[in-house]
């Protein structure tokens, strides 16, 4: 469980599935799928999330979080179902989600649970414009692992980074001088907090959206292009193979590009954006995509792509195609039929058809062709 994590916070989401889904296989093999594997289920779930497998993630978090006697666990559980309705735009479920966990004990753990909470709080609030909210979950959660976790403070940062900007230009286009000015003294305060923060995958990938975020106010270092910085931070994510922070960093790069006067690029980033938005049901993500496109006069054209899938839903649109049937996909893959029906229902979703049958059609008309089999 604590390499599961590891592999999490270095960005290693692939291995860290690989290893929650053995390790959840043992447990069931043994029958002892208890505690051990309700962590590990977690794991694999947010692990699931940061691939943008999130229907699989929702799968592995509430077949926890449904169990009253994995309190931990479930607790857990609930913060990452709670990050994915934030990302989809299900702030009531969220919410509901959310105040069902208690972050303020203090035994082992708690101060993660804390931080994690007040994390998915400050996502909730960022997309929501509640400045205030934001603002004091970012504190209230930097004052749990500052100094002690660099992966949750380089996230904290980031994201209250970003509050802070978007707090910052609103107050700007108000003409709040003073609201203005707490935003850029929080910016930088944010910034000093992670200026000593080194680390692998996500963490230098969470370090550098920060920096990337304050360019948003006018850095005061010319020589830093927010072009740049933003193409550093998208190819950081897309290293990684997390699509939604990618699809967020394609976006901030296409404003970066307008500002310089190059609209084909603009457009290309934008376009990039809002496939990967409607491919993961990110629809705050979206409709902020398409807000910046109608601004820009620039019309956001999207398509089923084979480029946004992933691995395991590539090898399995594959045999849909075939006509093989969920059990048979199951046992060639060595995976669960409902693990199956949990990728096929995606595979709809994404290429917006309702039936097996229709994805042929769907592949021919886009002239995608069938996927490489076996």
């Amino acid at each position: 469980m604590n390499l599961g994590y590891t592999l999490l916070s270095a960005g290693r989401n692939e291995e860290s599935l690989e290893l929650s889904e053995t390790a959840i296989a043992e447990n069931e093999d043994s029958g002892l799928d208890l505690r051990r594997g309700a962590l590990n289920r977690i794991n694999a779930s947010e692990a699931l999330f940061a691939l943008g497998r999130w229907d699989e993630a929702i799968a592995q978090a509430e077949s926890v979080s449904n169990r009253i006697e994995f309190r931990f666990a479930g607790r857990r559980a609930s913060i990452t179902r709670a990050r994915v309705a934030t990302a989809r735009g299900e702030d009531d479920l969220a919410a509901s989600l959310l105040s069902w966990v208690e972050p303020g004990g203090q035994g082992q753990g708690e101060p993660y649970i804390g931080a994690d909470w007040r994390l998915v709080v400050a996502e909730r609030a960022a997309w929501a414009g509640r400045y205030d909210e934001g603002r004091a979950a970012i504190a209230a959660g930097l004052e749990l692992v500052a100094g002690n976790d660099a992966w949750y403070t380089a996230r904290l940062c980031a994201v209250g980074v970003r509050l802070e900007a978007d707090r910052c230009i609103s107050a700007h286009a108000r003409r709040a001088r003073s609201e203005e000015a707490t935003a850029r003294q929080r910016v930088d305060e944010l910034i000093a907090a992670v200026a000593d923060i080194v680390g692998p995958g996500e963490i230098e990938a969470w370090v550098t959206q920060a920096r990337a975020e304050y360019l948003r106010l006018g850095g005061s270092d010319r020589s830093d292009s927010p072009v740049d910085r933003w193409t550093g931070v998208r190819d950081r994510w897309r290293a990684l193979g997390q699509p939604y922070p990618e699809a967020y960093a394609s976006l901030r790069l296409a404003e970066s590009e307008l500002a310089a006067g190059d609209r084909r690029a603009a457009s290309r980033e934008l376009a990039a954006a809002a496939t990967l938005a409607e491919q993961l049901g990110a629809a705050p993500l979206a409709v902020l995509i398409a807000d910046v496109a109608h601004r820009a006069g620039i019309e956001t054209v999207r398509a089923p792509t084979l480029d946004g899938l992933t691995t395991r839903e590539r090898e399995i649109l594959a045999r849909v195609v075939a006509g093989e049937s969920n059990r048979d996909i199951a046992t060639a893959l060595f995976i669960s039929p409902k693990t199956v029906s949990v990728h096929v229902s995606a595979l709809l979703r994404k290429f917006g058809v309702s039936g097996r049958g229709d994805l042929s059609a769907a592949m021919q008309a886009s002239e995608l062709g069938a996927p490489p089999y076996g």
